[in-house]
């Protein structure tokens, strides 16, 4: 491709999901920057009415990937209904789309995107005017419902970076990858305001962060267990907890902490860059399979991470090679249920297994 004559110089970057969605497309923008240096990029995601999650574009702040973010509404699909209030709200979104025009639109979304989605988001948006299309080649959903789960899949980061490769663009070569979130000064110096408020507790003391909520239930450990492990870990190496997660994790972690008698509550108090700054300053991370547990991969913090078995596996593991990832094989794997009554595969991942992982980590580190 000559970047010189045909580089589009208006980029829209379409992308739907959660925060850890978000961060697997971290790699990309990148990639996209280096390849169209001279572009201005604007991010379109979607808004889930009603939802208290947080929007996956909070992770970009101002860090400077994005000039512009658009939003779009939509609601959960209870009844056919509100298919069609959705339907109503992309049709809404076309005029705008088209005053903007867009030179061109990157599809970074999620690797089991459905062929039908994709072509009918392509054709949604050559009515919006774009006539350039990068990311819409190179998914394989069928081959993923076909895949064995217990054996490893592709990193949903590598995945996304693959279908720019197919168009011709540059992107680092797997297991490359820089997650950076190019976190400011100013974002930095909140934190130290945010811990100095908490106390002085922490200093010299190993601080761990603990994710144990998850927006699905079928990904969370039991609560109880991330009790016995802070108490084990707080016995043999005097470390200091900091619960990190939304506002619906802030009563889970005033109960972690009373179990504890000591730690930090960060869960729905930070924002997400400043969670992800806090974050860089433990030692470890400690949680679920969650888009806390991302953010501390991305920002460099070794993970400890409990991963049910309803995906594939290594699908969607921290990034980089510094984490352990504590997975059983099941019969089950695959299911990719929200709610699971036995939650067989999580129960088998023992205390013993996690506190082992700990203080291995914190050996390693010199704690």
């Amino acid at each position: 491709m000559d970047m010189q004559v045909s580089a589009p110089s208006k980029i829209l970057v379409f992308h739907i999901g959660h925060v850890g969605d978000t961060v697997m497309i971290l790699p990309s923008l990148r990639a996209l920057q280096f390849n169209f240096p001279d572009a201005s990029f604007t991010f379109l995601s979607d808004r889930v009415l009603g939802s208290k999650y947080v929007l996956g574009a909070s992770l970009f702040g101002e860090s400077g990937f994005f000039q512009r973010t658009m939003n779009f509404p939509k609601v959960r699909k209870k009844n056919p209904w509100l298919g069609f209030l959705n339907g109503f709200f992309l049709v809404a979104m076309l005029p705008v789309l088209r005053r903007n025009k867009f030179d061109a639109v990157v599809y970074l979304m999620p690797s089991r995107r459905r062929s039908g989605q994709i072509r009918r988001d392509k054709r949604y948006f050559r009515a919006a005017g774009v006539r350039r299309f990068f990311g819409f080649e190179g998914f394989d959903a069928e081959g993923q419902r076909k895949a064995n789960p217990n054996s490893y899949w592709l990193h949903e980061t590598e995945a996304i970076l693959n279908r720019l490769r197919i168009d011709g663009l540059c992107v680092p070569d797997e297991g490359q990858a820089d997650m950076g979130l190019s976190l400011t000064g100013s974002e930095k110096r909140a934190v130290d305001d945010w811990l100095s408020r908490q106390g002085r507790m922490h200093v010299s003391r190993p601080m761990i962060g603990f994710g144990p909520g998850s927006k699905m239930q079928a990904k969370r450990w039991p609560k109880e267990r991330f009790i016995e492990v802070g108490r084990r870990l707080i016995c043999s190496h005097d470390m200091w907890p900091v619960v990190f997660g939304g506002d619906e994790e802030k009563a889970d972690g005033d109960e972690l902490l009373r179990a504890w008698g000591r730690g930090y509550n960060a869960a729905g108090a930070l924002g997400l860059r400043h969670a992800a700054e806090a974050l860089s300053r433990c030692a470890l991370y400690l949680g679920n399979d969650t888009g806390t547990m991302h953010l501390a991969a991305c920002v460099g913090t070794p993970c400890i991470a409990c991963f049910s078995a309803r995906d594939l596996k290594g699908k969607w593991y921290p990034y980089g090679t510094k984490h352990t990832v504590l997975r059983k094989d099941m019969t089950c794997a695959g299911c990719m249920l929200e709610f699971c009554e036995q939650k067989s595969c999580l129960m088998q991942i023992s205390v013993d297994e996690v506190v082992e992982a700990a203080v291995s980590k914190l050996r390693a580190l010199r704690w």
